[in-house]
C-alpha cells in the first residue's frame, strides 16, 4: 500500500500539467521517498520470515493429540514351539483412527533396549494387515516374551492416519507446521518380570 502511494505521486508530478512546472528536486524526492518506503517493506517481510522460520523450526511439538491409548498383557500361553507368548492388548479411547505397530524393550544395566541390543533401533510390527485401530476400539495381539529373565516391556506406537492424496498431505503439514503437533507417540505398557503365569 505504501509502494503503490508511492508510485502515484511520482505519476501525478509526471502527467499533471500544473506539476510540470515544479523544481527538479521534487521527483527525486519522489523517487528517494519510494525507495525508502521500498526499503522499509523489506526489512517488514524479513522479519515475518524469520518469525515464521523460527516458529516452524524452534517451537516444540506438544503432546497429547494422538490421545492416550493403554497398552497392557491380558495373559500368556505357550505356543507350539514351546515359546511364551503375551497376549497384548492395545486400546485407543481417543477420537482418532491410528495407525499402530508394536515392538519389546528389555531393562539392561538399568536402560530400556530393544532385544536385538542395536543402538537407536526398534523392532516393529503392525498390529495386523489392517493397522488401523479405530477409536473407542480395542486390538489384542500375541508377541513373542523374551527368553532371558530380564524385565520387559511393550510398547504401541502410535500414528495419525492420512489420506495419501494431497488433502492428506495437507492435513499433515497444518497438524505438524502450523499447529506443533505430535502425530506419533509410544505408548508403554508397566513393567513386565518372569517367570510368568502360562495358561494353555
Amino acid at each position: 500500500m505504501i509502494v503503490c502511494k508511492a508510485i502515484n505521486r511520482i505519476e501525478t508530478a509526471v502527467t499533471c500539467p500544473e506539476l510540470q512546472n515544479l523544481p527538479k528536486y521534487s521527483t527525486a524526492l519522489a523517487w528517494h521517498t519510494l525507495m525508502k518506503n521500498i526499503a522499509r517493506a523489506i526489512l517488514v517481510l524479513i522479519s515475518i520470515l524469520v518469525l515464521v522460520f523460527g516458529y516452524v523450526f524452534f517451537v516444540p511439538f506438544r503432546s497429547g493429540y494422538v490421545g492416550k491409548v493403554a497398552v497392557s498383557v491380558r495373559a500368556y500361553h505357550t505356543n507350539a514351539l514351546g515359546q511364551t507368548q503375551a497376549m497384548l492388548v492395545v486400546t485407543n479411547p481417543g477420537p482418532h483412527p491410528l495407525l499402530v505397530a508394536t515392538g519389546i524393550e528389555v531393562r539392561l544395566a538399568g536402560k530400556w533396549e530393544d532385544p536385538s541390543l542395536t543402538s537407536h533401533h526398534s523392532n516393529l510390527t503392525l498390529i495386523g494387515e489392517d493397522p488401523t485401530l479405530w477409536p473407542n476400539t480395542e486390538r489384542v495381539i500375541l508377541i513373542t516374551a523374551p527368553e532371558n529373565n530380564a524385565p520387559w516391556r511393550s510398547f504401541a506406537m502410535c500414528q495419525l492416519t492420512f489420506t495419501p492424496d494431497w488433502t492428506g498431505q495437507l492435513a499433515f503439514l497444518i497438524q505438524t507446521h502450523l499447529f506443533k503437533r505430535l502425530i506419533a507417540e509410544r505408548f508403554y505398557s508397566p513393567e513386565l518380570s518372569p517367570p510368568h503365569h502360562v495358561h494353555n
